[in-house]
């Protein structure tokens, strides 16, 4: 909606191209009152008193913003004297709207306010055939996942070799590698699913009781437990150099279940991505 305010034809008298004869005597008056008043201010801050007040004379003079065909100091007497029950300001939404889109940073679609894509937010320009992702400064990045071991059923000599893989990795690797941590909700469902199936198969009821209870458990693992993941992103200036601390890593580290690094699919990555710029997500 529109609100038009109809233009008045009569012009005002101008001194000059744009100062209006009015404006140029109400500024004069004002600073002549200004120079009386000067008397009962410090000399030290005339100078500051006469700058004040031409600024502030310019400024009750100028056009209001609010109010067409007024000056400021009219719209301030108009606020004053107002019955705020009644009376609320009508904006000039088109100026309103211009600087909302300055400020904020929103683009004009069909009359609409339509906030700018993710992919101008974030780094990652594209996902690539060979498994990693091209930055929009042209450099590469890939996400390895670390095998969790633990640590307390684990004998000296195993955990001692493992920090020998990681302390020979780090002497090895030349590039950046940002270590990344996410904890998630642990997800069953593919064991709850497997044991919901057992108990509608069996007729035992002492099984089926040892079923559901194992069920619960899952139930409340899935609620009340989190699980901890740790990742690799690795980061390369070229292709060939992204290959080159690929096989490092994995000629150091080692794939599989004995080994120290897991191969992420592609789904997880992107996952992984989403979870890191959206921190409330869950990654399964």
């Amino acid at each position: 909606m529109r609100y038009l305010v109809a233009k008045d034809i009569k012009s005002e008298t101008k001194v000059s191209k744009n100062i209006y004869i009015y404006d140029f005597f109400f500024i004069l008056i004002y600073m002549s009152v200004s120079l009386v008043l000067a008397n009962l201010v410090h000399p030290s801050l005339k100078i500051v008193f006469f700058i004040y007040s031409l600024g502030m004379a310019v400024f009750l003079t100028a056009k209001s913003y609010y109010n067409k065909k007024r000056r400021n100091y009219e719209s301030v007497m108009i606020m004053l004297r107002r019955d705020k029950e009644s009376y609320s300001p009508v904006l000039n939404k088109s100026r309103r709207r211009e600087r909302i889109e300055k400020e904020e940073g929103y683009q004009m679609k069909k009359g609409k306010k339509v906030k700018k894509s993710i992919l101008e937010k974030i780094d990652v320009a594209e996902y690539l055939e060979e498994g990693y992702y091209r930055m929009k400064d042209g450099t590469y990045m890939n996400l390895v996942q670390i095998n969790s071991k633990d640590l307390i059923n684990s004998s000296a000599d195993e955990v001692e070799y493992d920090c020998m893989k990681f302390a020979k990795l780090y002497k090895l690797f030349e590039n950046d590698l940002k270590l990344v941590v996410l904890n998630f909700p642990c997800d069953t469902k593919e064991q709850q699913a497997y044991l919901q199936r057992k108990i509608n198969a069996t007729n035992n009821q002492m099984y089926r009781k040892f079923l559901q209870q194992k069920y619960d458990e899952l139930v409340w693992l899935a609620k009340n437990n989190t699980t901890r993941e740790y990742y690799y992103m690795v980061y390369a200036k070229t292709q060939e150099e992204m290959q080159k601390e690929m096989l490092t890593l994995k000629s150091t580290l080692h794939l599989g279940n004995d080994g120290l690094l897991l191969e992420i699919p592609e789904e997880k990555k992107h996952k992984i991505l989403y979870r890191l710029y959206n921190k409330n997500s869950l990654v399964a």
